[in-house]
């Protein structure tokens, strides 16, 4: 027991004890001065630090008792006899409730500091036989350690009130029964006594009880450090909590539970997008690491097919019409061809493939494919298109483009092969933030501007996270006939056109495909930046020298064929600085053929160089993707590996007749 609690203690037994002399007084039996009564008094109060004292009507003191008299400087009994008006000579603080008590026959009471400690005291009327006051019995209690105790209490209370209405967290206190016994605020209103009472699991959603219920339960068999995370939606925006919690004890055992909640949703956001920034740059490596695979490869594989499409066409052309072999011939080109498709895929994957840039509107080219589309789209399935007729125009390859929306469409059609339901289409335009574009969690980085957006929505079979995860992996399918390269394909002609794509989706709830490519910022010519392959004939050479530059030896050989047979005077040279020397050193060379990719020096850089040396000079680059030339092609003629003879004549002709 606390020493406040003991000083009370005794105070009320003394007064108890005190009441029982008053009506002893009262009745007569005892005279106020006799010794029976002080001998009673003193033996009462003897052990306790207190002042029992008595004076009669004129103030002279009859009774001075207590070890509380120490403090005071004197001794029991010593001031017998003296006045206490003379005592308090001028003290009316102390005079006044004594004057009062004596005259009214009133009981009353005073605090006063003496000698650097607090006295409560306790003034009891006495009376006589016929009821008249004939004096007073005061007790007198050094309050010192009780006011400074209660001081403390006060300002121990008078901080936490501060703390707890003035914290930014929730301080909630929970009883063994788990339900709110104290909360500090609530929001605009509310009214906290509501909540006294109530389970604590009204405080927030319910996925979360179960845990926190554990937490609860570990705290008050007096485990330390437990906590948990928690959201509510009561106030209408879903916000996160940090829970922080804390056994109070009482007697030894836990009493209550304390609770500080810390909204934590700014933190959480901010970490939940660090997270999605890291996945994304983790994912844009991969896919970049993927792309630079597939595009080597591509771009090989081109070459390969350079020399296999050649020969072909070299056997085919010096074979009898009637032949047996021509149909072998035939089967070899068709391969190749298929082979080149295959290319093409991975270089649209890797970002690499051909691209004729035109200035296209999003929402004509989507309506036309989707009039064609809707006839193939399975029992059950609709199709519905919402296309903003103003769109701005993009920057794009129309192909691609074609590509892209065809394999967005199809993927979602075959996502509900066997059930009903629809797929949405929709268009429009506007400005999106960096906020905007950080939320919607693209899989590539793209600046704050104007955009135009695709968006394709189903209610198929949705993905898991697993799936989505990998479902732009080249390779990666679903399906059992798939190739893993439609989607694949989608996210280079994206990447290619400086655009971006997002894909939300949930399990038997459908899938949502966004795709944002940036607006056209200026008027475009109509004609393509690459050549389109013309009509074939039989347009020769006719002995003029064309300088063949490539690395790969068995291009320069199958190549330097083709061109014999056109009719061609063929030098060959295997990277570009040869090839100026070749140029620069010669004047019967006609037309360059120059590959793009080579050591020592490329094609761009040998294509600057001669035509340094003269700015007539006709030069054709060959590539198997257009992104190694650069992105000012507007006066460049490009071939495309792998090529067939009728492609490469006409590609000379058309150079050479300008």
């Amino acid at each position: 027991m606390s020493d406040r609690d003991e000083l009370q203690r005794e105070l009320a037994a003394l007064e108890d004890r005190a009441a029982q002399i008053r009506r002893e007084l009262s009745w007569g039996d005892i005279s106020f001065a006799s010794e029976d009564f002080a001998s009673e008094v003193a033996e009462a109060v003897l052990e306790l630090p207190l002042v029992v004292w008595a004076v009669d009507r004129n103030g002279a003191i009859t009774v001075s008792q207590g070890e509380g008299l120490y403090a005071l400087g004197f001794k029991p009994n010593q001031l017998l006899g003296a006045n206490v008006y003379e005592l308090y000579d001028g003290n009316e603080e102390a005079l006044e409730p004594i004057r009062q008590c004596l005259l009214r026959g009133k009981e009353d009471n005073s605090t006063l500091a003496i000698n650097g400690h607090i006295w409560d005291t306790r003034y009891f009327p006495r009376f006589d036989s016929s009821g008249k006051v004939e004096g007073l019995v005061a007790i007198s209690m050094d309050a010192t350690e009780l006011r400074t105790a209660q001081r403390e209490a006060a300002h121990a209370g008078d901080l936490w009130h501060t703390l707890a209405t003035r914290s930014p967290d929730y301080i909630v206190m929970v009883d063994r029964e788990l339900n709110v016994s104290f909360i500090n605020r609530v929001e605009e209103g509310g009214r906290k006594e509501d909540l006294y009472g109530q389970s604590l699991f009204l405080l927030f959603d319910e996925r979360f009880h179960d845990f926190a219920r554990e937490m609860l339960e570990a705290t008050f068999r007096g485990e330390e450090g437990k906590g948990y995370q928690s959201s509510s939606s009561l106030l209408g925006d879903e916000r996160w909590y940090d829970n922080r919690l804390a056994p109070i004890y009482r007697d030894g055992e836990v009493e209550s539970v304390l609770i500080v909640s810390s909204d934590v949703t700014e933190q959480r956001q901010a970490e939940l997008e660090k997270e999605q920034l890291r996945a994304q740059v983790l994912h844009t490596q991969k896919l970049e690491s993927l792309g630079v695979l597939a595009g080597g490869i591509a771009h090989d594989f081109n070459n390969l097919l350079v020399g296999i499409l050649g020969n072909a066409e070299l056997a085919s052309a010096v074979l009898e019409s009637e032949h047996p072999c021509h149909d072998h011939i035939r089967g070899i080109g068709t391969a190749a061809s298929r082979a080149a498709q295959l290319c093409t895929k991975m270089l649209a994957y890797a970002g690499k493939g051909e691209i004729r840039i035109d200035q296209v509107n999003l929402s004509t080219l989507v309506d036309d494919i989707s009039q064609l589309l809707k006839v193939t789209l399975g029992q059950g399935v609709s199709m519905e298109t919402d296309l903003d007729p103003g769109l701005w125009r993009i920057e794009a390859d129309a192909a691609h483009m074609q590509q892209l929306v065809m394999n967005l469409i199809t993927n979602a059609a075959e996502a509900m092969h066997d059930r009903s339901g629809t797929i949405k289409i929709s268009t429009g335009q506007g400005y999106f933030s960096s906020k905007d574009l950080v939320e919607l969690s693209l899989l590539s980085e793209l600046e704050a501007g104007d955009y135009v957006y695709l968006e394709v929505e189903d209610s198929g079979h949705g993905m898991d996270e697993q799936t989505r995860s990998r479902m732009f992996d080249p390779f990666y399918t679903t399906k059992i006939a798939g190739r893993g390269l439609g989607l694949a394909s989608v996210l280079g002609i994206i990447h290619s056109h400086r655009g971006g794509i997002c894909v939300a989706s949930e399990p038997n709830v459908g899938t949502t495909v966004k795709v944002l490519l940036p607006r056209t910022q200026v008027v475009m010519s109509e004609s393509s930046s690459v050549l389109s392959v013309g009509r074939s004939d039989k347009w020769s050479g006719g002995g003029r020298a064309v300088l063949l530059v490539d690395d790969e030896p068995t291009i320069r050989r199958v190549a330097g064929q083709m061109l014999q047979a056109l009719g061609f005077h063929c030098i060959e040279a295997d990277n570009g600085e040869q090839a100026v020397k070749y140029y620069q050193s010669r004047d019967d060379i006609d037309i360059v053929l120059l590959d793009v990719t080579m050591p020592v020096m490329g094609g761009v850089e040998a294509r600057e160089k001669i035509l340094e040396s003269n700015p007539d000079a006709k030069v054709v680059l060959s590539s198997g993707y257009a992104e190694a030339i650069g992105q000012d092609t507007s006066s460049t003629i490009v071939l495309t590996k792998p090529y067939r003879l009728s492609t490469l004549r006409q590609v000379l002709r058309t150079v050479l007749d300008e």
